[in-house]
């Protein structure tokens, strides 16, 4: 059973080992907070909120979440996923100016090997990953 929040937690766990001196680790993580927040904030600002100023409420409401976070849903967890590969890739180059550890690199790698195994979002991204290193560098 794959559960992309048991990961999640997994992933914040390194961050925060590993995460002081690169800050690009935290991005996957605010992508996956806002995907999951997106449906809870706006039903909020719906419900609760929308009493104290209606039009600006149902503005951001109707603007921001619905037709930017939650209609891109899927193309955001893909971006996100497609991010955490480039990490692998930034975590290396960034380790000979000495802004990463070596043992931070393995575990990061390790921890994106086992979402590659286990099937889901991550493989895809690395076979887009793939598919775009052959189009534009092979050649």
């Amino acid at each position: 059973m794959y559960d992309e929040s048991f990961h999640t937690l997994l992933y914040l766990f390194f961050v925060f080992i590993f995460g002081k001196l690169n800050f690009v680790l935290y991005i996957p993580l605010i992508m996956h907070a806002l995907l999951d927040s997106g449906d809870t904030l706006k039903r909020l600002l719906d419900t609760h909120l929308s009493h104290y100023n209606p039009a600006l409420i149902a503005g951001f409401s109707d603007r921001v979440l619905r037709d930017t976070l939650l209609a891109r849903k899927s193309a955001i967890h893909d971006m996100k996923s497609e991010i955490e590969v480039y990490i692998c890739v930034y975590l290396v180059a960034v380790w000979f100016v000495r802004r990463s550890h070596i043992f931070g690199i393995v575990m990061y790698w390790q921890m994106i090997r086992v979402r590659y195994m286990m099937g889901g979002a991550t493989k895809l991204a690395c076979a887009r990953i793939d598919q775009r290193v052959e189009e534009n560098i092979v050649r």
